[in-house]
């Protein structure tokens, strides 16, 4: 009895950080820097990305089991595929260093693209087993979407809060 209500506020705990990321991410952003996806979002990316891991990683140890067969078939076939390509583009590139960490301003290196696969993994190993937070992961998404939009009709309306 105790182990399901622990697991149950894991998933709420998991369900609640997938919120965040998807709702906060599009309002994340430094005035210092001038570009769509800079170096401020990528760092609270990843921060999120590793924590959500280690609440998965928390609650399969605490249930003892991982429900995940992905890597079976054709699709392991081709993902091995895709990393040995990937790792062959990035040491024979004409700077690795800038090809595996990207450059300062953007980080969108061979380092940021695992980053993506791991919360791609983070999405398939969590969402394949409580479906009905999908909905719920959506809608915070999409009230992200709604401060964004609000902020940038604001900003066309009074260019004064463009500065700010």
């Amino acid at each position: 009895m105790q182990d399901r209500r622990i697991v149950k506020i894991l998933n709420e705990i998991i369900c609640r950080s997938f919120c965040l990321l998807v709702f906060l991410l599009p309002l994340v952003f430094s005035r210092e820097v001038f570009l769509a996806f800079e170096l401020v979002k990528v760092s609270f990316f990843r921060f999120f990305t590793v924590w959500i891991w280690l609440l998965l990683g928390l609650k399969f140890l605490w249930q003892g089991r991982v429900a995940w067969s992905g890597f079976s078939g054709r699709f392991g076939i081709l993902f091995v595929g895709y990393l040995l390509a990937v790792v062959l583009a990035t040491g024979f590139s004409l700077s690795p260093f800038v090809s595996f960490w990207g450059s300062y301003e953007r980080q969108q290196g061979v380092l940021q693209l695992m980053f993506y696969w791991l919360f791609f993994g983070c999405c398939v190993l969590y969402f394949s087993q409580c479906r009905e937070k999908i909905a719920v992961v959506i809608k915070a998404a999409l009230w992200g979407a709604v401060v964004v939009s609000v902020w940038a009709i604001l900003q066309w309306v009074f260019p004064l809060l463009s500065d700010a």
